[in-house]
C-alpha cells in the first residue's frame, strides 16, 4: 500500500540579516509506517517505525557579522 507525505516550507530573508521560515510536515496527517523490518536471527524480531505526525513550526534566524 502506498502513501503520500506532503511537506511545505515558506520563508523570507531580509537584507538586515534575519530570516523566518514557516513549515508543515505531513500536511494531511497521513498514518503509515515509515520502516518495517523482520529480524533473521534465532529469536523473532519485528520492528515498526511510525511516520512523523503532523508538525507545524516557525524558524527564526539572525546572522551576526558580515553578510
Amino acid at each position: 500500500e502506498g502513501h503520500t507525505d506532503v511537506a511545505l516550507r515558506l520563508g523570507y530573508t531580509s537584507d538586515a540579516g534575519w530570516s523566518v521560515v514557516a513549515y508543515v510536515e505531513n500536511l494531511f496527517d497521513t498514518r503509515y509506517f515509515a520502516n518495517t523490518s523482520e529480524g533473521d536471527g534465532i529469536l523473532p524480531n519485528i520492528a515498526f517505525d511510525p511516520a512523523r505526525p503532523q508538525t507545524f513550526g516557525l524558524q527564526f534566524t539572525y546572522r551576526f557579522g558580515k553578510k
